[in-house]
This record gives C-alpha cells, sequence and structure tokens, in this order.
C-alpha cells in the first residue's frame, strides 16, 4: 500500500492528487500540529458503486480534514478534479500504557 506523508497545512486537494496517482487504496500520514502524534488515514479509490458527494471546499487544509474525522471516524468526499467520490476512514492512535513504553524502550535506551 502507497503513503502519503503530509503536513496540517497542506492543501487537501494537493495532497489527494498525490493520493490519485496511486492505484488502490491509500494510507495518508501526518504529523499532528500541538501534539505531534503520528496521524494515519486510509482512503479508498474514487468509486463509482459510491454515492457522488459535493465536492470538497477548495480551501480545506489536511489538517482541518484529518481533524473532522477524528469526530466522525469516517467519511465520503470528493474533489473537483474526481467523477466518483472516495471513502476515508482515520485509524485510530496507538497510545502505549506505561508498561509498553517500557518493554519497548528500556530506560537506558530513552536517550537515543
Amino acid at each position: 500500500m502507497a503513503i502519503v506523508m503530509t503536513q496540517p497545512s497542506e492543501p487537501l486537494e494537493d495532497v489527494m492528487g498525490l493520493v490519485s496517482i496511486h492505484r488502490g487504496a491509500v494510507l495518508v500520514a501526518m504529523i499532528g500540529g500541538m501534539t505531534k502524534d503520528l496521524r494515519f488515514v486510509h482512503v479508498s479509490e474514487t468509486s463509482a458503486a459510491l454515492h457522488v458527494v459535493a465536492q470538497s471546499a477548495l480551501t480545506t487544509l489536511v489538517g482541518e480534514f484529518f481533524d473532522a474525522l477524528k469526530l466522525t471516524g469516517t467519511v465520503t468526499f470528493r474533489l473537483r478534479f474526481w467523477v466518483h467520490s472516495a471513502v476515508a476512514h482515520a485509524l485510530p492512535l496507538f497510545e502505549q500504557s506505561p508498561v509498553q513504553r517500557y518493554a519497548v524502550y528500556p530506560p537506558s535506551m530513552s536517550k537515543f
């Protein structure tokens, strides 16, 4: 699966343009602004089987798109150059428990 890395301030249309050049579903990755968490959104291929929705606003930023997905989890969307819609699904953040953090990164390795 292809991965497209982005920043919160990039236009959604630019990022999805990169998504469009790949065949199949794509994983879009972004480092969250304030939290610095690595966030992922799975984006399907556009499909005639999906209901054609209104196009996303040209001014939408990728960070705004990710934030909206935090609330809904999944969204059907379309860009102006797409004939069909696609589905975006936010993947949950992995948050380590203190036990997992210790098991993965022992205190002696935390300096690296």
